[in-house]
């Protein structure tokens, strides 16, 4: 019992109460201005709040693999991302005989590209829209939880729906 009152309960008091305040993690594009001192002391040579804009350079470069990210790195549309996120294209383009896979790929110019597996998507950000108002259009205090959540639903998913209709 001495051990825990003299030993351990102090060094618990020390943990509960010290205060760690980290500067890793990661950050929305909105937050970026709020640290940019401590980005800038790290070498950021950007302006952090020019990466606020989700369509503007550079962000507008970043594209989403449905799951993944990954980065145009030339005007005519080459996407760059990480292997685990291309598995089943590099896969698609592998044979019994050059088996990507294990051999790697390296493609010197364009003509050498390999396309994408059939159906792949790539998701360009084209337009940011706050929509909280529509979402909770036709809300009422008096509505249920469950009410609350259907419309909820219903109201996003007609957001959604309009906007895959988008020619």
């Amino acid at each position: 019992m001495r051990i825990i009152t003299h030993i351990l309960l102090p060094i618990m008091l020390i943990l509960i109460t010290n205060k760690t305040l980290a500067d890793e993690g990661m950050w929305q594009p909105n937050q970026l201005p709020i640290i940019a001192k401590q980005l800038t002391k790290a070498g950021l040579k950007l302006n952090p709040s020019d990466l606020t804009d989700l369509t503007g350079f550079p962000m507008g470069a970043i594209v989403s693999l449905g799951g993944c990210t990954a980065s145009f790195v030339s005007d005519q549309g080459l996407v760059a991302s990480n292997h685990h996120c291309v598995y089943g294209s590099v896969q698609y383009n592998s044979s019994a005989k050059n088996n990507l896979l294990k051999n790697g790929f390296l493609a010197k110019s364009l003509s050498e590209e390999l396309a994408a597996t059939p159906g792949s998507r790539i998701y360009v950000t084209e337009e940011i829209t706050n929509v909280t108002s529509l979402v909770n259009n036709g809300l009422l205090e008096s509505m249920s939880g469950s009410e609350r959540y259907q419309s909820i639903d219903n109201n996003s998913k007609r957001l959604v729906a309009e906007c895959e209709n988008d020619d």
